[in-house]
């Protein structure tokens, strides 16, 4: 994979850890757009609190492109890279890559 240059990153969220942080994004051409491999670094406490998702959005945040759900923590596995995809982007798109971290108690589901 190479990486997608155009490709920037949304920085955490308001929350009161650190916040989970995008460590790299790698990109692979798919039919329909490339293959992303995003490795966040993430505050995760178990089951409680943990990285629920990656998402690419346009520049101006309003398009989503595509979202890969993390449907479990990932204390002892840090960083983590999950992949997805096809994300139907172009090298000439500007991006967003971004991710949410909250309690278990109240993440809305996606």
């Amino acid at each position: 994979m190479r990486p997608l240059v155009p490709l920037l990153v949304l920085l955490g969220l308001g929350l009161a850890s650190p916040p989970p942080r995008v460590v790299s994004v790698r990109a692979r051409p798919a039919p329909g757009g490339y293959t992303l491999a995003v490795t966040l670094r993430t505050p995760d406490a178990g089951c409680e609190r943990y990285a629920d998702w990656w998402e690419v959005t346009g520049g101006d945040g309003k398009r989503l492109f595509y979202r890969r759900i993390l449907w479990h923590s990932h204390v002892r596995e840090q960083p983590l890279t999950r992949s997805g995809g096809p994300v139907p982007i172009t090298p000439e798109t500007v991006s967003w890559c971004g991710y949410t971290c909250t309690p278990r108690a109240t993440a809305p589901w996606p």
